[in-house]
């Protein structure tokens, strides 16, 4: 077994592992302080008071989600909210369904989205006309492809008004039926979980390490007029992370928490759909700062999968000088081990525990699409809508 360098290169590439192991522990270290202080649905019991909640979702072509997503709403055990659902000139059955719905429940009232004034993107201008039309002292976002079970909005409100929150953002569980699916999108839960230190994040006053999940955002309405709702951030494709900077950055108590035991969603149905959606919003999600954005992803494409390179070559007989199989194995190890302690905690695939280079290969390279788009200028769409790529 080598354990020891021999040469220059030999002693780079074992410094090389060394750290590939220490970045791995910290990441558990992260994953250990999630388990112990990332708060979670349906852990508290109910609020002593009932505000009354607007439940508020933007639908465009969503014919395939939306009646699994609004039944979902409608069956909640809490009753002081009323759901708004915007028709988003949709072009599929998605206006019909949503007139058969609402004349099932007084409870859902539909608008019909005002067209999509210069400077606005569709998500956004939908979200502030939804917010316009609110009536609720607490604003809940949610994303048509999501379904909730009967207690999560009872949960939400226990959650915000014990932790008197202003605003927060809900990790759901990912529903991921194909192979495909499994091996990509639990990836997001994984960074809530490994990358993102949030009881840290809580205390600091650093705007920029807030992060969000545009599926699930609940503001206090005084919270989202102080921050300026979506009319900050009109222009913004990640406009979920943009809103969580903002509250961080006006003081608001910001929290990202697990809503997986009481939300699902299925954001993708292909491959394809996956590739194009990562590719829209990695670049964002990092201010559009290349040097950062091309260090992580130039990492952590080296992190996960160099241990499995260097152990397969050191089997062939072909290991490299200063190459360690016991470093190796160890950084393969911890990683599987995060890996699978995400799935567990989201109820997602553990697939991804041996698969992971696989996804990390796969969103590195969304990640790059990403920004190769945005600095060509290329025009991206969404929703069969052309979005603008500023330079």
């Amino acid at each position: 077994m080598n354990l020891f360098p021999s040469g220059a290169s030999g002693a780079f590439l074992y410094n090389q592992q060394v750290g590939i192991l220490v970045f791995s522990a910290a990441l558990a270290l992260i994953a250990l302080g999630n388990l112990l202080g990332m708060r979670r649905l349906g852990r508290l019991p109910p609020a002593d008071e009932t505000p009354f909640v607007s439940v508020l979702i933007p639908a465009r072509d969503e014919q395939a989600n939306i009646e699994a997503c609004v039944r979902s709403l409608l069956a909640q055990t809490y009753a002081a909210f009323e759901l708004l659902v915007l028709d988003d000139a949709s072009t599929d059955g998605t206006a019909e369904a949503l007139a058969r719905l609402a004349a099932e429940s007084p409870r859902l009232r539909v608008l019909h989205g005002a067209p999509l004034p210069e400077g606005w993107l569709g998500k956004n201008w939908a979200c502030h006309q939804l917010a316009q039309a609110a009536r609720g002292d607490f604003l809940l976002f949610l994303d048509a492809d999501t379904r909730a079970d009967p207690r999560f909005l009872g949960d939400v409100v226990a959650l915000a008004c014990r932790a008197r929150l202003d605003y927060f953002s809900g990790v759901p569980r990912q529903d991921a039926p194909t192979l495909a699916e499994r091996l990509v999108v639990p990836m997001l839960p994984w960074i809530a979980h490994s990358l993102t230190p949030v009881p840290l994040i809580r205390c600091l006053p650093l705007a920029f390490l807030a992060p969000a999940v545009g599926q699930c955002m609940f503001f206090r309405r005084a919270a989202y007029e102080k921050i300026g709702g979506h009319a900050a951030v009109c222009a913004v494709i990640v406009e979920d992370f943009a809103l969580a900077r903002r509250a961080k950055r006006f003081a608001l108590r910001w929290d990202l928490v697990d809503a997986s035991p009481r939300l699902t969603t299925r954001m993708y149905r292909s491959l394809a759909q996956a590739w194009d959606g990562f590719s829209k919003s990695l670049f964002g999600a990092f201010d559009h700062n290349l040097p950062v954005f091309a260090f992580v992803w130039a990492w952590m494409l080296l992190a996960f999968w160099q241990p499995w390179v260097g152990l397969a070559l050191s089997l062939l007989g072909h290991s490299s000088p200063g190459f360690s199989p016991l470093l190796a194995w160890a950084a393969l190890l911890l990683q599987s081990a995060l890996w699978a302690v995400a799935a567990l905690r989201f109820r997602s695939s553990l697939l991804q525990a041996p698969f992971s280079p696989l996804t990390i290969a796969f969103f590195a390279a969304a990640a790059a699409r990403s920004a190769w788009r945005y600095y060509r200028r290329h025009p991206l769409t969404w929703k069969g809508r052309q979005l603008p790529v500023k330079k």
